[in-house]
């Protein structure tokens, strides 16, 4: 699996390709969540992101689940702070 993050003003649009699927969610009034996601990876203890209506993300076991009114996605640990520099370099 690679994930990909963008920011366009202020949306976001995370993309999950796999050998034989590609797939992407994007999130709207996401301008601050590469910071928040880069607070999670270096401190999976903190307090859930609510950040409603546009998403939510709290730590899951495996990674950081991130939900939004169109659907979600689990983001890896392993891949929790690549996607946040990419939304941070945006």
């Amino acid at each position: 699996m690679i994930y990909k993050a963008t920011l366009n003003n202020s949306t976001a649009t995370i993309t999950v390709t796999t050998i034989n699927n590609m797939a992407n969610i994007k999130i709207t009034g996401a301008a601050n969540l590469g910071d928040q996601l880069h607070a999670f990876a270096t401190n999976p203890s903190a307090e859930p992101i609510d950040n409603m209506p546009a998403y939510t993300a709290y730590p899951s076991d495996t990674g950081v689940r991130l939900a939004t009114h169109n659907g979600q996605i689990d983001l890896p640990w392993r891949w929790l702070t690549s996607i946040a520099d990419q939304l941070r370099a945006a």
